[in-house]
């Protein structure tokens, strides 16, 4: 992919750079659902997830061609949704990282987008893998108060 209009390097958010053995999901939003969906919880996280897992590449795929477009409109709407499900996954890093992208274009540039585009999928490799652990991991009844 051709990224004419990137300078070297884009601004990443200081709180989006994790240690490398640090989680791509936050587990308490997860637990929280957890706890809200009660019985049904396992299905209702499965579902999430799913979604979540068959959006997000496609998400990807529409940022990666609004950069090589420089179509800044399309570029903000998908920036802006990934990070949406993103943070409502609990995959704080990469909803961060969206956030960046979604200022690009708001800015009205695509100048720092190419490296956002490669953190962006090294994240979305890490949360993916992530996902599909906390989608199996059994659903635990925490005591009601």
């Amino acid at each position: 992919m051709s990224l004419p209009h990137q300078l070297p390097n884009a601004v990443v958010p200081q709180d989006a750079v994790l240690p490398a053995d640090a989680s791509p999901i936050d587990a308490t939003i997860l637990n929280e659902y957890r706890d809200m969906a009660g019985d049904g919880a396992s299905a209702f996280l499965a579902t999430l997830i799913d979604e979540y897992l068959a959006d997000a590449p496609s998400l990807m795929t529409r940022i990666k061609d609004a950069v090589e477009r420089a179509d800044l409109p399309a570029l903000k709407l998908a920036a802006h949704s990934l990070k949406g499900s993103s943070r409502t996954i609990g995959a704080r890093r990469l909803a961060d990282l969206a956030e960046a992208m979604e200022a690009i274009a708001r800015n009205a540039t695509c100048v720092g987008a190419a490296p956002l585009i490669i953190a962006l999928d090294a994240e979305l490799e890490r949360v993916q893998p992530a996902l599909r652990v906390e989608q199996a991991r059994p659903v635990s009844r925490r005591a009601a108060c």
